[in-house]
């Protein structure tokens, strides 16, 4: 099974009693217990081994970008979080409480994405300088294939290139380019298996301007070529859900 949504944002709640298989992004994940799997738009999660699966989809309201919750769940590189077990009898009474919740017309649905977020364990931030690499992510998440530069997010968040770099190292972030890059990466990759479009396509796509500079970016990411990539995934099955 495939999950990934071009539009918008998705917690998918996942319960195994033994350990199942998951690929976010394409990156190997061990899934057991109850998880939460946070996906932004065209993030892609495939399940094999996985019981029970329930997936909510969401689009971004402009508040969100300044909600806490929000930001430390989907501007999170984590991706993979426990979920809060306050007042949860079971797993599995959780996830049915879930769906009946979601099928009523008593919550707005400003109140499911707040009580969606809130089910996610998180190690909150308080101060609001530690928040900055979270809304660093979720706008790159929002921007990536038009924008490239660090000074374009780092100024949308007003930082300087320096001081986000300083607050990314203090927090226990990857670079701020590590988190551009890799999102890039993230899209050629979903644009490889899942679409029959060019590799020269797919550099433009994501904002390149030269296909043969997009394949060494990616070479020099992945060790392997565009190509070697597609024909790695491209054989296997899927049950694609969007």
């Amino acid at each position: 099974m495939v999950i990934t949504n071009p539009r918008l944002y998705t917690i998918v709640f996942l319960m195994n009693k033994k350990t199942g298989r998951a690929h976010i992004n394409f990156q190997p994940t061990p899934v057991k217990g109850i998880k939460a799997i946070a996906l932004c738009p065209n993030e892609v999660l495939h399940l094999q081994d996985v019981k029970d699966v329930v997936g909510i989809s969401f689009g971004i309201m402009p508040n969100f970008l300044m909600n806490r919750n929000f930001l430390q769940v989907f501007g999170n590189p984590k991706k993979a979080f426990e979920v809060k077990k306050a007042g949860i009898i079971s797993a599995s009474n959780f996830l049915k409480n879930l769906i009946k919740r979601f099928k009523t017309e008593d919550y707005s649905v400003e109140e499911n994405i707040h009580f969606l977020l809130s089910t996610v364990k998180i190690n909150e931030v308080s101060n609001l300088e530690d928040l900055a690499p979270f809304q660093f992510i979720v706008l790159v998440h929002l921007f990536y294939k038009s924008e490239h530069r660090l000074q374009f997010y780092s100024k949308m968040i007003g930082y300087t290139t320096k001081h986000i770099a300083t607050v990314f190292e203090k927090n226990g972030f990857k670079t701020p380019h590590f988190y551009i890059k890799s999102r890039l990466i993230q899209e050629a990759k979903r644009l490889l298996v899942f679409t029959n479009l060019s590799v020269s396509h797919i550099c433009y796509d994501i904002g390149f301007n030269e296909p043969a500079y997009f394949t060494r970016f990616f070479k020099k990411e992945m060790d392997m070529t565009p190509t070697s990539f597609r024909k790695q995934w491209k054989n296997k099955k899927y049950q694609l859900i969007q």
